[in-house]
């Protein structure tokens, strides 16, 4: 069978355009995601490199291989990462409604084991500072509960550990406010340091 003559300056352009493409692949695509098509573009990465710079077909597939695994690896230990700092951020948002509701609502007037309920027009904004209040409130008088099986060094190595894997800014935001509530317990911020960082939440403590 004759192999059809190659035209170099069309494979370029296309091997460019290829590269692009995996590269975008690599860094997420779309919505900034590494899963198993950014560890395979990873891989192919490495494979069009590895033969573009002379390198024999075995060898640099083998090379392609482990590129492919080492990433899959990254992904796998990103995802659960996230997974538990996720979990370990609602189950403190559990905790923090057992204690809230063992109290009336200074806002709303909900009882002990109901929920904070809109105090008028403002709906879903007013219902929010009714739960805050509360919330304020419920510490306040019972300081700690939902923690009491860590003390501060592992609640310190769990926040800095959500503030580093953590998906979004709602739990980079708890991570950091974990580690300055702690640095106030422990004396080495003033109350009003801390009330200045977090001037809606615990500012009773």
């Amino acid at each position: 069978m004759t192999q059809e003559p190659i035209n170099t300056l069309q494979f370029a352009r296309d091997l460019s355009r290829l590269e692009d493409h995996l590269r975008w692949l690599s860094s997420g695509g779309g919505n900034g995601e590494r899963d198993e098509s950014s560890a395979l573009a990873d891989a192919l990465l490495t494979l069009i490199e590895q033969l573009t710079n002379g390198r024999e077909a075995t060898p640099a597939i083998a090379a392609a291989i482990r590129v492919l695994d080492d990433k899959r690896t990254e992904n796998r230990d990103r995802f659960e990462s996230r997974q538990a700092a996720l979990q370990a951020y609602s189950e403190r948002r559990r905790a923090e409604e057992e204690v809230t509701q063992k109290v009336e609502c200074p806002y709303c007037g909900a009882g002990p084991s109901d929920t904070c309920r809109s105090t008028g027009s403002n709906g879903a904004y007013a219902r929010s500072e009714s739960h805050k209040a509360r919330f304020r409130l419920a510490r306040s008088l019972n300081d700690g509960v939902g923690d009491a099986s860590l003390d501060s060094a592992k609640r310190d190595a769990h926040a800095r550990d959500v503030l580093v894997h953590a998906p979004d800014e709602a739990l980079r935001q708890w991570a950091e406010q974990e580690l300055d509530l702690n640095a106030y317990k422990a004396g080495q911020i003033s109350l009003d340091e801390y009330k200045r960082r977090w001037p809606e939440a615990h500012s009773d403590r």
